[in-house]
């Protein structure tokens, strides 16, 4: 038996699956590849594998809370407000503090689920850091490709640095105030329904493709 070879291999037990040819008959094909993985050549060695337990404070410092507006049992609160609390780091080394505030933003839109999601961002400090830029997309529905109502509430330790990075948008997502923000999430819901209620058909099995633009 050569080196190297099927011949040369050590005893593949997922063979031992299959009965005498007599009885015309083979084992199931995923029992074979799970048995051949276990105990074959390339058996997972699982004792290589480690787990570490991570937190969010070791990916960020910043803290936040959430807040629901008080509603009719049963039903979605109208505005979910999420506040952050501390100083996002300059530059790249604020990258993980951007995903901190995505992914507190995500959890508490899985949790308390509203169509207007509001960043407090008052007790927050920014000075400068593109990958902030990544709130503007929360919401952002992959399906209909429409993003659900968002406003940014502002204060002295972010509003220079995130109207210098967001520009255009700045004016379209940030304000001064609580009342402002749910001011302009109501204009923005009125907004999205319209663009949802053409969508829709658009949407349908059999309906003509969209050729504007």
């Amino acid at each position: 038996m050569l080196p190297g070879t099927a011949e040369g291999s050590e005893p593949n037990p997922a063979l031992h699956l299959t009965p005498p040819a007599l009885l015309r008959r083979s084992a199931h094909p995923v029992m074979a590849v799970q048995v051949s993985l276990l105990f074959g050549r390339k058996r997972a060695r699982m004792g290589n594998v480690r787990l570490r337990t991570v937190t969010y404070s070791d990916l960020s410092a910043l803290r936040h809370e959430v807040a629901v507006v008080d509603g009719p049992q049963f039903q979605p609160p109208e505005f979910l407000v999420v506040r952050y609390f501390g100083s996002y780091r300059d530059g790249s080394e604020g990258t993980p503090d951007a995903k901190y505030i995505l992914a507190a933003s995500a959890a508490a839109r899985e949790a308390w689920w509203s169509r207007c999601t509001v960043l407090d961002f008052r007790e927050l400090v920014y000075r400068w850091g593109d990958n902030m830029a990544w709130v503007t997309q929360i919401g952002r529905d992959g399906v209909t490709k429409l993003q659900w109502p968002l406003a940014i509430v502002v204060g002295d330790g972010c509003r220079d640095a995130l109207r210098s990075l967001l520009r255009d948008e700045y004016a379209g997502l940030c304000v001064e105030s609580l009342d402002e923000a749910f001011t302009l999430c109501r204009v923005k819901a009125e907004e999205h329904e319209r663009q949802l209620k053409q969508w829709r058909p658009r949407a349908e099995p059999g309906a003509a493709p969209d050729t504007a633009g």
